[in-house]
């Protein structure tokens, strides 16, 4: 059993060494004309979908776009991205774009087509989405096979029931993610924030005890921007280290709020300085007392404002993102 507790758990890299995405971009693995313009929206990763976004007519097309897109692929599962239109907070400067590949149910019949032709493609993606996940052996069999990371889906309640063990023990598991709108109809309730708030807290409660990372589902309503902002900010201050998206223009939202802010950054930063001053004992710090594990997290957000921007400075925080605005009613994410 894999179980990491302590400085350890404050590691977001996870078991496979590699910082989780802010945002990852899922698209119609049939629509090859989608892919340029995805690896252009800014997001850290895109992910080629062969699974519910694919009609049961474009299955053959879908795999042959991925087999195609592979063989573009770095050795880390990258892809070379043109550089976007209207480059937004933390979307820019990036040469190359990790890419997914989202399967279907590894122990069907259009699953194990997928799986024979991402083994057999000449390049790997960056990690293989499993959908319905609910099995260590299941994960540790298509990570073997394809000799890849694998992200698992979480979609339903034997999902959520197997998650801590998933986390915990999974060989090359890079993240855990949510899938909502299967979640939700298993559940039979709204999907909405509110009612799927013990399913999330339970999910990033078996990431932190398997010390991976955890990726919140997308939102739906496209024509809601404001709504998708609010989710994403209570995501992250839920503990998710990223979420799916499922258009473009939904990217640089997903970013800003999975990237530390400016105001975030200097209070980290003091925190640190006053912690090390001290001599690693206990320090008040603006009438807050600072231990080792405040000095941890503020260790991490650096860390993670570093990745996002380049220069550990994100987006200066904004009027309507205090802790208290919380998404209320507005439909949730899907997936």
């Amino acid at each position: 059993m894999r179980h990491r507790h302590g400085e350890d758990a404050a590691n977001d890299t996870g078991r496979t060494g590699r910082p989780p995405p802010r945002s990852v971009l899922f698209f119609p693995g049939h629509r090859r004309e989608m892919l340029d313009g995805a690896l252009a929206s800014g997001a850290d990763a895109v992910c080629l979908d062969l699974e519910d976004a694919v009609p049961p007519s474009g299955k053959d097309d879908a795999r042959s776009a991925a087999r195609a897109a592979l063989e573009r692929t770095s050795d880390a599962g990258r892809l070379e991205a043109p550089a976007p239109a209207d480059a937004g907070s933390g979307s820019g400067g990036r040469a190359s774009v990790e890419l997914l590949v989202r399967v279907n149910a590894p122990s069907g019949r259009e699953g194990r087509r997928d799986l024979r032709d991402v083994r057999e493609a000449s390049g790997r993606p960056a990690a293989v989405v499993v959908p319905g996940a609910a099995s260590v052996d299941e994960l540790d069999r298509v990570a073997g096979e394809l000799s890849v990371p694998v992200v698992a889906l979480v979609e339903s309640p034997e999902g959520l029931a197997a998650a801590e063990s998933m986390a915990r023990e999974a060989n090359a598991l890079r993240a855990l993610a949510l899938g909502p709108v299967d979640m939700a109809r298993h559940l039979g309730c709204e999907l909405d924030w509110e009612p799927l708030l013990y399913t999330r807290s339970r999910l990033v409660h078996a990431a932190a005890l398997g010390g991976v990372p955890v990726l919140d589902g997308p939102y739906t309503e496209l024509s809601d921007p404001e709504g998708l902002a609010r989710e994403a900010r209570a995501a992250r201050r839920l503990g998710f280290d990223g979420k799916l998206a499922l258009h473009p223009r939904q990217v640089e939202a997903v970013n800003r709020a999975f990237t530390p802010s400016e105001d975030e950054v200097a209070e980290a930063r003091a925190v640190l300085s006053a912690f090390e001053e001290a001599g690693g004992e206990a320090v008040r710090v603006g009438g807050r007392m600072v231990d080792r594990p405040v000095a941890e997290a503020a260790r991490r957000l650096l860390s993670r404002a570093r990745r996002a921007g380049g220069s550990g400075e994100g987006p200066r925080s904004s009027a309507g993102e205090d802790d208290g605005d919380l998404p209320g009613g507005e439909r949730g994410p899907g997936g």
